[in-house]
């Protein structure tokens, strides 16, 4: 019987769709996931009967926000025959805690993690057997660890090593591509393509 191993989720999600003109199209996806707290039941059970090796091991509420953008724009000039701008905003957060059994430290490690990403991709119709892509990709993370340790008796806090650098941590990266394809028989489709990356 596992006891104790159960926790409770919310999770929403919504989505809106928006035509201005014949040629754009606006969209946006809300989605929001958030729990109670996670008991960790593999780590609950080492040890023996009378002397678990832990006396707590959770994961704290645990929260996924994204917002995410996306704008379709139809014609038929020369660049394009559709061009699609795509954004997003996420934000993560979880946490752990555990203190071992006879243990009064609870050691607490918390992070939070910023996620942004863009498109532009575009298509072009080159002629009824090819058809060329092309276009751009931003993304940028930004991951913030903390920690500490508590006394559950006293009440005391205390310092405690991070899960990640304590200091910040960044990345970045930049994307261009173009891919071409080729329907060149009634059965076969040949597919080219090349791709630049950059990351900081």
């Amino acid at each position: 019987m596992q006891k104790f191993s159960g926790y409770s989720q919310l999770n929403l999600i919504q989505k809106f769709k928006w035509r201005p003109t014949k040629n754009s199209e606006f969209e946006h996806q809300f989605h929001y996931t958030t729990s109670s707290d996670i008991p960790r039941y593999d780590r609950l059970i080492e040890g023996t009967i009378n002397s678990p090796r832990s006396a707590e091991w959770y994961y704290g509420p645990q929260m996924f926000m994204m917002n995410a953008y996306k704008w379709t724009y139809y014609s038929s000039g020369t660049l394009f025959d559709q061009a699609r701008v795509t954004m997003s905003l996420q934000d993560f957060e979880e946490s752990r805690h555990k203190r071992r059994f006879g243990d009064e430290i609870l050691m607490n490690r918390f992070e939070s993690l910023d996620i942004i990403t863009s498109n532009i991709d575009f298509d072009k119709l080159i002629s009824k057997t090819s058809q060329m892509f092309y276009g751009f990709e931003y993304t940028f993370n930004n991951v913030v660890s903390t920690a500490n340790s508590r006394n559950i008796v006293t009440g005391v806090i205390g310092s405690a090593s991070t899960r990640y650098p304590d200091g910040g941590n960044t990345y970045r990266s930049f994307a261009s591509y173009i891919s071409n394809k080729w329907k060149f028989a009634e059965h076969w489709v040949l597919s080219s393509g090349l791709r630049y990356s950059a990351i900081n």
